[in-house]
């Protein structure tokens, strides 16, 4: 019998590398000495101000990441440019709306 699998797409969430469960913003249910990992769904290592969960799927970039080939600075590059023609596209019907010829 064939099972019917869900994937889902992968998305980067870029923020600061937390040293500890204590300074993540993953973090559900603070406490003075007790921490839940919203990210994994389980206990925070005990004190949480020590370190990370063992198995904490937070990952450090490095330059050397790569996505379907390309380096991090061909990714950011790429999202420069995206970024840049969805500005001069905005502009473009912005100026067109006002002079009333969209």
């Amino acid at each position: 019998m064939k099972k019917n699998v869900i994937t889902m797409p992968k998305a980067i969430l870029e923020l600061e590398m937390p040293v500890s469960c204590w300074e993540c913003p993953c973090i559900q249910d603070r406490t003075e000495t007790y921490r839940w990992c919203g990210a994994v769904g389980g206990d925070c290592p005990n004190p949480p101000y020590e370190k990370r969960r063992d198995d904490c799927p937070i990952e450090k970039i490095t330059d050397k990441i790569q996505y379907r080939g390309l380096s991090r600075s061909e990714i950011e590059k790429i999202v420069r440019q995206t970024a840049e023609e969805i500005r001069r596209k905005d502009d473009e019907l912005l100026a067109n709306s006002v002079a009333g010829t969209e």
